[in-house]
């Protein structure tokens, strides 16, 4: 960008030049800016725009701030017209920031398959590279994929893109999908469902359209083709409102879960390296990708195994440990192991691991430990690296049960 913009307070605008000082000139014309339309143009000489030589700011047609350099410039601003707000269609499923909300639940995850991809606002069908969720090898009948929305929206449509992988692949389209809403007790059939196509199909979207409600979780049920699992690439709510979307307001239940990185829960490692941060593992932001810089890694540690330790500073009931592994392909790699302790408040306890889903640790997707649950004010994981590189997160989320974590 050429210039940086930016309200500095309701009635002020600040404008930082990007641009190298040795560019004879350059112009920004006629820009929509909070009910004006703004203007900025540096000019060296004077000549090429013959309105002065420097550098010029302005609002509604008439100069506001001017400087010989280029150098910031301020400039206060009467109250503009702004377009009152009007209902347009909304998706509300997609979190293409990694925030909290709107959040993706499964019955079951594969451990090929992500559900951070599922509301990510992309969709193709390909198996490599892949983005999607599936149940591939769940072994159940009936799964199930929802989304918590953190607020009630008023949704009246829901497009599934189904995924389809071929005849005997593990992953086909279902039998059956059945689209239920949370009601705050029990999960029920949304009333007056119409699809289109009308059985399910893969490679498409499969759109359910139903009149307009507030709800606050959907999730879509799968009675899965014999054989194999299903599959989405993407999962769309949408409805009519108006723009900016209101914040989610619902409580979060995950008890590592700190978004401001101060006071408690507090995170803490026996390593990090110079390039991430540990604070970051439970902002409750999951990004996989190298390019997002949300994670901590043990990078360049010197030690064989390393832990990360959240602190709840107070007692909580602890049963389920979601670590959402970060890999690289390269220095960083889904560990060779992991175990859990807990703080008995004396010292660390190996806790009673009851399972680890997957068995083996697999990067880039969510690996859930149950453990015995147990009352402690801390727990940490410790992971084993594997030979010639070493261990990352993009997010460790504590949960009491699964019951508080699938509502």
């Amino acid at each position: 960008g050429l210039v940086g913009l930016r309200p500095r307070a309701d009635d002020v605008l600040e404008v930082k030049p990007l641009a190298p000082s040795n560019w004879p000139y350059f112009a920004l014309d006629d820009v929509p800016y909070h009910g004006h339309r703004v203007s900025i143009l540096w000019d060296r000489s004077g000549a090429h725009y013959g309105k002065g030589a420097g550098f010029r700011l302005f609002v509604d047609g008439k100069q506001a701030a001017a400087s010989p350099r280029l150098s910031r410039l301020t400039a206060n601003l009467a109250p503009g017209f702004v377009m009152p707000a009007k209902a347009r269609p909304i998706n509300y499923a997609v979190n293409n920031e990694g925030t909290f909300f709107p959040r993706l639940t499964a019955s079951f995850t594969d451990a090929q398959s992500s559900l951070s991809q599922v509301n990510d606002g992309n969709y193709w069908y390909h198996v490599s590279p892949p983005n999607r969720w599936s149940c591939a090898a769940s072994g159940h009948s009936v799964d199930w994929c929802a989304v918590n929305f953190g607020a009630p929206r008023p949704i009246n449509s829901v497009k599934l893109y189904v995924l389809d992988d071929g005849k005997d692949s593990g992953i086909e389209a279902p039998v059956l999908i059945d689209l239920q809403y949370w009601d705050g007790r029990d999960w029920r059939s949304v009333p007056d469902q119409k699809r289109h196509p009308l059985n399910p199909t893969g490679h498409t979207a499969n759109t359910i359209t139903f009149p307009t409600g507030n709800y606050t979780k959907l999730r879509a049920v799968f009675t899965n083709k014999s054989g194999a699992g299903s599959g989405l690439s993407e999962f769309e709510a949408w409805g009519e409102g108006p723009l900016p979307v209101s914040a989610p307001n619902a409580p979060v239940a995950n008890i590592a879960y700190n978004p401001t990185g101060s006071g408690f829960p507090k995170a803490s490692a026996s390593y990090t390296s110079p390039f991430d941060r540990v604070e970051e593992v439970n902002d409750g932001k999951i990004f996989f990708s190298a390019n997002s810089r949300n994670r901590w890694t043990a990078f360049q540690s010197p030690n064989h195994t390393d832990w990360v330790a959240i602190d709840f500073g107070a007692t909580k009931t602890v049963g389920v440990i979601l670590l959402h592994l970060f890999g690289d392909n390269g220095g960083v790699q889904a560990p060779a192991n992991y175990d859990v302790q807990y703080w008995n408040g004396t010292d660390w306890v190996d806790a009673d691991t009851q399972s680890k889903s997957p068995p083996t640790p697999v990067a880039s997707a969510v690996n859930t430990v149950h453990i015995k649950p147990v009352q402690t004010s801390k727990v940490r994981v410790i992971f084993t690296h594997r030979k010639g590189a070493f261990s990352g997160l993009t997010e460790m989320e504590v949960w009491e049960n699964d019951a508080v974590l699938n509502q």
